[in-house]
């Protein structure tokens, strides 16, 4: 298993360093993850920085291939959905990423039926 972390709106090679960047057999980037707090942490640098205001990112579980440069199937395809509906800026995150993240320190709060999204940091008191 791996988490998957879909890409819309524009590219980020090289800006996500924890990951190994992948294609869907569409076409579509995304970046393989050993685990999901990886990636959300990845997701958060990106989307912080010059480059970030119009990506859509999107994350789920999913059994991939350890190498090669083409992942397929329903956890990747979720992914990409959850990408597709990210607004700008954002990062969704399905609930069994939720789930498994829990307890990590990563804030994240309801953004639909099935999906979850970065809770805006609080600020310090």
């Amino acid at each position: 298993l791996g988490a998957v972390l879909a890409v819309a709106g524009g590219a980020v090679a090289g800006s996500l360093a924890a990951g190994r960047p992948a294609s869907t057999p569409a076409g579509r980037a995304v970046v393989v993850y050993d685990g999901p707090a990886a990636a959300i942490r990845d997701a958060q640098l990106v989307l912080g920085g010059r480059q970030g205001g119009g990506l859509r990112l999107g994350l789920q579980i999913a059994e991939v291939p350890r190498t090669g440069p083409v992942v397929d199937g329903p956890g990747v395809e979720a992914a990409v959905s959850l990408a597709d509906r990210a607004a700008p800026g954002q990062l969704l995150v399905s609930a069994t990423v939720h789930d498994l993240v829990g307890g990590s320190g990563l804030l994240l709060e309801p953004a639909g039926d099935d999906a979850y999204r970065l809770a805006p940091p609080t600020p310090a008191r």
